[in-house]
Order: structure tokens, then C-alpha cells, then sequence
């Protein structure tokens, strides 16, 4: 289903052929997106002015009112609005946000909204103006793809995750992001932290050997400590003299720490039992 959200104002001046041209606007944004339903975002002042010069030129296109009540407090906007946005959201697999008409509140509000819940496109009217008001006949629809506002988000909280050494989710948010998102910029900016949440999910698992693998492609010069500590661990594993590995112990009582951290204790203790066999064998 596709859904399009539009803000609809009043227009600078409240004449009535100003108030007829931004709704030959807005009427020309909802046919150009075409939407399964239009979610039309209005005013107690536009509902008696703008309103009326929409809805019989979109009949019998399916559409909601969604009436705010103060147009000038970008808060009670957010805090009036966000639940039914959401719910739009969860409904439509594709959601367009035009932000063009209203009050600055109004689309700042919508815009933040977009961002936060992952809009496909946002847009705005353009074309000549008189008295602030597109002109019929020169308006343009500018698609914006937030993309790239999204894949910060995403970032952002896939870093969260690292640095609470939940890896796997980061792995998840990223991959996912990247499947969504498929731009090439964005892939190249995700490929670095994607890898190194791969290689530390590996060497959380004990699997050293793929996790020096992963780590290996990693060019960051930071790593090189690491890398090192890795490759000595390893070396050492594959020795046959039966002697307890300190870099292993090391590595036991890290992983411990990262599952108290977690407060997974009894995986945390797990390890601290472990790590007490091998001191006893020294």
C-alpha cells in the first residue's frame, strides 16, 4: 500500500485565489504520487478555506484528516501527530511525506517525522511564486530521497550496539540498512564496521581463526595491536605440548568481562571457570 501525508495550510495571504492556487498545488501533489490513501494534515483554519478546493477534485481517492490543533508549536505538532504517522508506517509499505504547505511548524514537524520514521520520499512544490504561493501551471514536484538520513540514523545506532559489544545486532542493522538502502556510498561507509562487528562476533565464539580472517581485510591502523594479539593467540593454540596458552587466558577473561557487561553471568562465570583450570595447570 502507498500512503502520501501532505501538510495543508492556509497560504501567506488568505485571498481566495491564493487559497485556490495552493490547492491546485496540493491537488497536482496528490495526483502526481498517486497514492493508495492521502493523509491530509490540517488546521482548523484550512479545513474551512483549503479543504473545501482539495476534496472535490480528489473524489473518490481515499483520504483522512488528520486535524492539529495549534499550527504554530512544533511540539504539540510532533506529540499530536507522531502516533498516527507511525501507524501509517507500520500499514504502508510505502510512505511519502510533502511537506510544502503550512505553517514552518507544520513542516518541520513532518520532516522530523519523516526522518524518524523512515519516509521513502519526501517532497516539495516548487515554481513561481506570487505572494508566496505557487502559481497554477509552473509548479514542479522535488522528490527527496532521506536516504541518507536514515543510513546516519542507522549507523548511529548500529555503533550503540558495538560499543555495548552486542555485535550480532549490529551486524543485523547494518545488513539490513544495506539491503534497503543499496547505494553505493552508503555500502562503502557500512563495509568497515560491518566487518569488524564479524570478526569480534567470531572471536567472541572462540572461532579465532575466521575471526582473523575477517579482521585481516580490515584496513584500519588501530586494529594492528589486535591483530597481533590474534595471530600470537592462534600461533600458540596449535602448539601440541599440552601447556596452557596465557594469551588464551587473557582472552577468557576479556570474553568474561564483555558477558558481565551483557549481564549474561553465567556465561560470564562459565569462562571465569575456565580460565581457573588453565591457571591450575601452571
Amino acid at each position: 500500500m502507498k500512503a502520501l501525508v501532505i501538510s495543508v495550510g492556509t497560504g501567506t495571504r488568505a485571498s481566495r485565489q491564493s487559497i485556490r492556487s495552493l490547492a491546485e498545488a496540493i491537488v497536482r501533489s496528490i495526483r502526481h504520487h498517486n497514492p493508495d490513501k492521502t493523509y491530509l494534515v490540517v488546521t482548523r483554519e484550512s479545513m474551512e478555506t483549503t479543504v473545501p478546493e482539495i476534496l472535490p477534485k480528489i473524489k473518490p481517492m481515499d483520504y483522512e484528516l488528520i486535524q492539529i490543533s495549534n499550527p504554530d508549536n512544533i511540539q504539540s505538532i510532533y506529540e499530536e501527530i507522531r502516533p498516527r504517522i507511525k501507524e501509517i508506517r507500520e500499514q504502508c509499505e510505502n510512505l511519502t511525506i510533502d511537506y510544502t504547505s503550512g505553517t514552518k511548524a507544520m513542516t518541520a514537524g513532518l520532516a522530523v517525522l519523516a526522518t524518524i520514521f523512515g519516509a521513502d520520499e519526501l517532497s516539495y512544490i516548487t515554481g513561481k511564486r506570487k505572494a508566496g504561493i505557487v502559481q497554477p501551471g509552473t509548479e514542479q514536484i522535488v522528490p527527496i530521497r532521506p536516504y541518507f538520513i536514515v543510513a546516519e540514523q542507522k549507523m548511529r545506532e548500529a555503533i550503540r550496539f558495538f560499543n555495548r559489544n552486542q555485535f550480532s545486532a549490529t551486524i543485523t542493522i547494518l545488513e539490513q540498512t544495506r539491503k534497503t538502502i543499496r547505494d553505493p556510498k552508503i555500502i562503502k561507509q557500512t563495509t568497515p564496521l560491518l566487518q569488524l562487528a564479524k570478526a569480534y562476533e567470531q572471536w567472541d565464539k572462540f572461532h579465532h581463526e575466521k575471526a582473523f580472517k575477517t579482521m585481516k581485510k580490515i584496513k584500519i591502523p588501530e586494529l594492528a595491536g589486535n591483530k597481533q594479539f590474534l595471530g600470537q593467540l592462534i600461533g600458540n593454540l596449535r602448539r601440541e605440548d599440552g601447556k596452557p596458552e596465557p594469551y588464551y587466558v587473557a582472552d577468557l577473561i576479556n570474553n568474561a568481562e564483555r558477558r558481565a557487561g551483557e549481564s549474561k553471568y553465567d556465561d560470564a562465570v562459565a569462562r571465569l571457570y575456565r580460565t581457573i583450570e588453565l591457571i591450575a595447570q601452571y
